[in-house]
């Protein structure tokens, strides 16, 4: 049976690893772990649980491709499976959602990609929760992101942070969207305190403005006001349905706004700098 091969990206991570391996290990090929140099007990407690392979990266986990790059030479090279799916410590995978994964991949071997809907949680409620949005575009595969996909069809050049792995255009006819009910979705749980998750949108935004200014983009004031409000309409089924939902809406919303505001500021050359 064809199994899958996982890449994790795990930096002092000793207090989930087990329980993301262990959701996986029944239909894993192999698991390599990205460890820019944990200083806890991250690779300890990993091994454990499954006989991982352990590809040491650099930190900067925005640099996808030399990342993964070096995942992908250890499970050429210890694997006949070409499935790879790219994890982070917040992610956990149902039975379910492995079993069909399993299924899928064994039957249709001319397949190349399996985009996946991921549920978050966040502050221990729903959020994220775009069952509709997900659907809609699965009909027009409007949204080139394959979480589960060959290796040999992934566009390495075009992957970004928060979970973005497209595959080339060749391969693009031969995909599926797995339909997000009987628990098929990826978990995903967030982690940490509020001025945590300020932290990391600040550190996101930057690298998607920065990413978005050497591709040539440019925004005004206009878009500036725009992209928020369609991530607030993206929100609104669940931004109502508590504060806490709220306050995470309201935080991605802002997240686009830095992000457009960040920009904008590249472009016109904007500093912080006194002048006199």
């Amino acid at each position: 049976m064809i199994k899958i091969n996982f890449i994790i990206a795990a930096y002092n991570e000793e207090d989930r690893i087990e329980g993301v391996i262990n959701s996986i290990k029944k239909f894993a090929d192999q698991i390599v772990i990205l460890d820019p140099g944990s200083s806890d007990r991250t690779v300890e407690f990993a091994t454990k649980s499954y006989p991982i392979q352990v590809c040491l990266v650099e930190k900067d986990m925005f640099n996808i491709e030399s990342r993964i790059s070096s995942a992908l030479k250890i499970i050429k090279s210890h694997s006949t499976s070409e499935w790879i799916f790219m994890m982070n410590c917040g992610e956990k995978f149902t039975d379910e959602l492995g079993v069909k994964l399993l299924s899928v991949i064994n039957s249709e071997l001319d397949l190349y990609g399996v985009s996946i809907y991921r549920q978050s949680y966040t502050f221990g409620i729903k959020t994220h929760n775009q069952k509709l949005f997900y659907i809609f575009r699965s009909f027009f595969k409007t949204n080139n992101n394959y979480r589960l996909l060959k290796y040999s069809a992934w566009d390495i050049e075009k992957s970004r942070m928060h979970a973005e792995f497209p595959i080339a255009s060749d391969y693009l006819s031969s995909t599926i969207w797995l339909r997000p009910f009987d628990n098929l979705s990826l978990k995903h749980y967030r982690f940490g305190s509020l001025s945590d998750f300020e932290k990391k949108h600040s550190l996101y935004s930057t690298n998607e403005a920065n990413d978005l200014y050497m591709k040539g983009r440019k925004t005004n004031v206009l878009r500036m006001c725009i992209k928020p409000l369609l991530v607030f309409i993206y929100f609104s089924p669940s931004i109502f349905v508590s504060r806490k939902a709220f306050i995470v809406g309201m935080y991605h919303v802002f997240y686009k706004f830095q992000v457009e505001a960040k920009l904008y500021m590249m472009s016109k050359k904007i500093t912080n700098r006194v002048v006199d």
